[in-house]
């Protein structure tokens, strides 16, 4: 399975250390860790002394973050066509300057 933005986001955070507290995920709310723990990419614990709520990325979380991301759409016309303008421009070549 290739991770969403936000679940890449929250994996790159859990990759860069032992284990980090459940509330320092980035932009990772409880739904997305809960997606996370059941397609087993990370997995939750308690810390053995404070008793807080921890989370570490698995060997699958690893694969899922390592594997390549899709590429970007592209646009092949403008978002907002160009509308044809009102007035019409005049040649700046030929016309002559106001004289102050």
């Amino acid at each position: 399975m290739i991770p969403t933005t936000r679940e890449r986001k929250a994996l790159q955070n859990i990759r860069y250390g032992d284990s980090h507290h459940l509330g320092d995920l980035h932009g990772a709310g409880a739904k997305t860790r809960r997606e996370m723990v059941e397609k087993g990419w990370i997995e939750l614990f308690t810390h053995p002394i404070a008793g807080w709520p921890q989370v570490r990325i698995t060997a699958a979380g690893k694969a899922a973050l390592d594997a390549p991301r899709p590429p970007k759409a592209t646009r092949d016309e403008p978002r907002i066509p160009m509308l044809k303008p009102l007035l019409p421009t005049l040649d700046t070549w030929t016309v002559k300057p106001l004289k102050k």
